[in-house]
């Protein structure tokens, strides 16, 4: 689905058919193990805590492996609703045609956002 500065993201599925998200961070990506390792413990810390906020989104699982040198976290879709080829009423989620929602999307959308 994307890439940022911390890894890439790939539309997944759940073992029960929905869909999310799944992060996967490289440490190669990083120029030391400090950063590689703050991401890791962050994200560790932060699955709980994204169950019991409703603005968060719900990290569902972290993995890691260590000969491959990377980690993982999966993820609910936070436009799973509204997003191009998302879920319509009973309609579920068009993988071929899913692009998430992000900034940029909404840009090219609606124009300039209002402050």
């Amino acid at each position: 689905m994307g890439r940022g500065s911390y890894g890439e993201v790939w539309l997944g599925r759940a073992l029960e058919g929905g869909f999310l998200a799944i992060k996967v961070v490289r440490r190669c990506d990083f120029e030391n193990d400090r950063p590689y390792e703050r991401e890791y413990s962050g994200i560790q810390k932060f699955q709980p805590i994204s169950r019991l906020h409703a603005s968060q989104v719900a990290v569902l699982e972290v993995g890691r492996n260590d000969v491959e040198k990377f980690f993982f976290y999966s993820m609910e879709l936070a436009d799973s609703q509204d997003a191009p080829g998302a879920a319509a009423g009973d309609h579920p989620l068009d993988p071929i045609r899913y692009e998430p929602r992000t900034l940029k999307s909404d840009l090219r959308l609606r124009g300039r956002l209002p402050y």
